[in-house]
């Protein structure tokens, strides 16, 4: 199981960072993985603070779909 996942990080993290010699489009994915890492990082200190067991189920979801929405203005913002 350790092997699989050191394998499905590091194809994923090749996807991130392939393209950052594209200029700054190349960086969006990085911009998405930056923001969701650090919307995971608020929920867990708001797990640990108020001991809120639920936060845990639905603390990657979220974070993966607050990350994927802002990619939207991220790419007007870069493109445009």
């Amino acid at each position: 199981m350790t092997a699989l996942f050191m394998g499905m990080i590091s194809a994923f993290l090749g996807y991130v960072f392939g393209g950052v010699c594209d200029g700054l489009q190349g960086f969006l994915p990085v911009f998405v993985f930056l923001i969701s890492a650090v919307l995971m990082a608020l929920c867990g200190i708001l797990l640990k603070v108020t001991k809120w067991k639920w936060i845990n189920d639905y603390a990657l979801p979220v974070c993966m779909i607050l990350g994927m929405l802002s990619a939207i203005p991220l790419n007007m913002w870069i493109v445009g």
